[in-house]
């Protein structure tokens, strides 16, 4: 019993020597990378959001929609003190948005997975319609002229009595706020 107990000890020690000596950057839980900590400091940062393209070949999401959606939210964040430019020569960063897919469909999809058989059941018999978009973000810090962020969004949106008409707006409203809580919020823990 004396061994098992010296030789646990033995074990845990190690590992804590281990993880102790293991650089910072391999260790587990690091932070999400994001431009938080180059915009947080409440300095102005200028921003220029190009042309929208749309290649979803969908014509019901305008792209001036989503685009004025991401100003507004860049707009009202308080962390970062975000001034939009109409030219790209005066501007910090410069976003570009490239919308990769739209639908709207009268009936949303069976995509509720999380409440087990229950869930998926309650998903399939309620009828509501549903839209969503992909999107293609990219900022480039115009001063070193490279891409420092850059992912593919998707946002959906699920509400009882929308219409084809108000979805556009809806749906765009939500790709922007998540492209701008990922892009520049306080990254979590993973």
């Amino acid at each position: 019993m004396k061994f098992f107990r010296f030789s646990t000890v033995l074990i845990l020690a190690g590992l804590l020597i281990a993880f102790s000596i293991t650089p910072v950057s391999a260790r587990p839980f690091r932070r999400v990378k994001n431009l938080y900590s180059r915009t947080q400091n409440n300095n102005l940062v200028t921003v220029y959001i190009g042309p929208v393209n749309n290649e979803s070949g969908e014509n019901l999401l305008s792209p001036e929609i989503l685009k004025k959606a991401v100003e507004k939210y860049m707009a009202q964040r308080r962390t970062e003190n975000f001034q939009i430019k109409n030219d790209p020569a005066e501007s910090d960063l410069l976003v570009k948005i490239i919308i990769l897919k739209y639908r709207y469909l009268e009936d949303d999809p069976v995509d509720q997975i999380t409440g087990g058989v229950t869930g998926i059941i309650v998903d399939a018999a309620v009828k509501q319609p549903y839209a969503e978009v992909t999107a293609e973000i990219s900022v480039t810090d115009k001063k070193k002229g490279k891409v420092v962020w850059k992912k593919q969004l998707p946002a959906s949106v699920t509400e009882t009595g929308m219409i084809p008409e108000d979805a556009p707006e809806k749906v765009s409203h939500i790709l922007a706020k998540q492209f701008v809580f990922r892009c520049f919020g306080k990254p979590k823990r993973q």
